[in-house]
């Protein structure tokens, strides 16, 4: 029986560059028990794996689905358009603003809101370089 679950959070963390004991600390859950999870030898409640979810800047269901959909559809929007070095800004983003949201009583959908809105303000700071760079080029 494969471990989707536990296979999906290491591939998420390791792609954000965190180590087991980070995403501890960002989610409030101890290393050993991420080190459980992730190698399938114990399955987290749903309160903690709501807390996993935030700190990945995802959601539990996208971390227990076997299928190829991204967790992160922002940095995937990010990516297509300004490649891994646009997606590594952003990824930096997300990870400098998570503590915001620790004990917090913000709904699922209001966090997702805020990934999208500072998502959308990269995009635009980033289309307003771009094009003054032009402008200055001409």
């Amino acid at each position: 029986m494969t471990n989707t679950l536990g296979t999906n959070i290491a591939k998420l963390r390791e792609s954000k560059k965190l180590t087991q004991e980070e995403l501890g600390k960002l989610s409030g859950v101890s290393r050993v028990s991420i080190y459980k999870i992730e190698t399938g030898q114990s399955t987290p409640r749903d309160t903690t794996l709501q807390h996993i979810a935030e700190a990945l800047h995802t959601t539990p269901s996208a971390l227990r689905s076997n299928q190829n959909e991204s967790p992160t559809p922002q940095l995937d929007q990010v990516k297509e358009l300004y490649g891994d070095q646009g997606a590594e800004e952003v990824n930096e983003l997300f990870a400098k603003n998570v503590g915001l949201f620790a004990g917090g009583k913000l709904s699922q959908a209001a966090k997702d809101a805020y990934y999208r809105a500072l998502t959308q303000a990269y995009l635009d700071c980033r289309a307003a370089a771009e094009s003054e760079k032009k402008d200055s080029e001409n």
